[in-house]
């Protein structure tokens, strides 16, 4: 799932550094993409050894693990990624679009990410107050202790995360044609031609209609699912 997604299921949790635990995963992504923080190699961390900052920050990264390990795992993540991928091949052609399971994996968790943000005004303002004057040299501290290794530069980057607010521009598909763009240009994919065609946008708002229907019970299967795991 993407950083609103994983933001609306607990977006009742009362504590801030919980989601910016959350959503770190993410962010070390698109700081640098060859840091990845992955569940098995986080440090070990004692309750009573932690401060209770450190311990919301940790279990929010652990939250995102559990969130996508069962969305991932899910019949929706299958059934949706299978039907997009479908409509773009089918639209473009087979030899057109490149690994689509993977393409069609990235645009669901965006699209997702958009409808909830149309659907809901005050969706973002939540999420990013969540980054408001926020002690950065300390943010940069947990994620370095969580990656075990420095983060020249993070600092910066959470600044300009937290300031810009990029994610207001996803209710405009050009934006989100820019991310998939320098995403599949990042990951080797160079072939992708199609996402300037003024069919792909034409694709992308039919599917969003459909998953605009269809999301809703799925979320709700994820949350009820997740209710089974304490925070």
């Amino acid at each position: 799932m993407n950083l609103i997604s994983h933001f609306y299921l607990d977006r009742e949790h009362p504590e801030s550094l919980y989601f910016v635990g959350i959503a770190t995963p993410d962010l070390v992504s698109v700081y640098d993409r060859k840091t990845r923080l992955k569940a098995a190699n986080l440090p070990l961390i004692m309750e009573n050894e932690s401060t209770r900052e450190q311990m919301s920050f940790y279990n929010g990264i652990l939250r995102h693990f559990e969130v996508d390990a069962l969305f991932h795992s899910s019949e929706f993540f299958q059934t949706e990624t299978q039907l997009l991928a479908r409509q773009l091949k089918d639209t473009f052609g087979d030899n057109q679009v490149k690994r689509s399971f993977f393409v069609a994996h990235i645009l669901l968790e965006l699209i997702l990410d958009r409808i909830l943000i149309l659907k809901d005004s005050e969706l973002l303002f939540s999420f990013y107050k969540h980054f408001q004057n926020k002690d950065i040299l300390k943010l940069v501290y947990f994620t370095e202790w969580a990656c075990k290794r420095p983060l020249p530069g993070y600092a910066a980057f959470l600044w300009k995360f937290a300031e810009k607010k990029f994610l207001y521009n996803y209710t405009e598909w050009e934006y989100l044609v820019k991310v998939m763009e320098n995403l599949l240009q990042k990951v080797g994919i160079q072939h992708n031609t199609y996402l300037h065609d003024v069919r792909f946008i034409q694709q992308l708002e039919i599917y969003q209609e459909g998953l605009t229907e269809r999301y809703p019970t799925a979320l709700r299967t994820l949350s009820s699912k997740l209710m089974e795991i304490p925070y």
